[in-house]
């Protein structure tokens, strides 16, 4: 019954997400109205976080913007970009154990290595920028790849694999050419729940932004102690 409520939540978030980001500046300034009629704006929840450790000697995190934007969009977390040194496949989990981290997504430029790598048992993924620019693209279509490949790392880290949605970023994708084919940043409702369900198992809890008045209700918040 328990795990049926929380699906159900899961799949009630997914959906209202999807109509806020459709409705665009009008659900938005809904938004604002309704968190100044009850006390403002409050953050609530946040547990853990998701590195992204960038090892390339020019780092520039830049070029996977769009895909960290995505996952803390879609899901929340918080994520903390900072710079690495030399990447070793044999040490990433350790690397990831005495960080304190949730988990961490390495970005690398190495031509020796594959353009993806996933250990979700050591809580690790790579996305390795020499493959994904490896044909030469123009830096828009490579910012695309970069950021779309870290969007579809995080998900498999946090729990989700390929799914047969053509519109979802785990749309499964055998070349450069099937990854620039996938044009969205949107997952399915079932990648949406299976992380949403896993996520607090890598000791991850999403950051919300509620009114205050919510807040108090959940009891995330002080009640006030007077009626101004």
């Amino acid at each position: 019954m328990r795990k049926r409520a929380m699906l159900a939540a899961a799949a009630a978030t997914f959906a209202c997400a999807c109509v806020l980001a459709a409705s665009g500046g009008d659900a938005a300034e809904k938004e604002r109205e309704y968190m100044a009629r009850n006390g403002g704006p409050v953050r609530i929840g946040g547990k853990g976080r998701i590195a992204v450790v960038d090892c390339r000697k020019a780092a520039d995190t830049n070029d996977c913007m769009f895909g960290i934007e995505a996952v803390r969009n879609l899901f929340k977390p918080e994520i903390v970009v900072r710079a690495g040194g030399a990447f070793s496949v044999s040490g990433a989990g350790d690397a990831v154990a005495r960080s304190g981290d949730s988990a961490a997504v390495f970005v690398v430029d190495d031509p020796s290595l594959p353009m993806t790598l996933t250990a979700a048992e050591e809580r690790w993924a790579m996305v390795n920028a020499a493959k994904a620019g490896a044909d030469k693209p123009d830096a828009a279509r490579f910012r695309r790849r970069m950021g779309l490949l870290f969007l579809r790392q995080c998900c498999r880290l946090m729990g989700s694999d390929a799914t047969k949605t053509p519109e979802c970023c785990l749309y499964p994708a055998f070349s450069l050419q099937d990854l620039d084919a996938i044009e969205g940043s949107d997952v399915a409702i079932s990648v949406f729940i299976a992380i949403s369900e896993s996520m607090s198992r890598l000791g991850l809890e999403g950051v919300e932004i509620v009114s205050y008045r919510d807040a108090c209700e959940l009891g995330k918040a002080p009640a006030p102690t007077n009626d101004a």
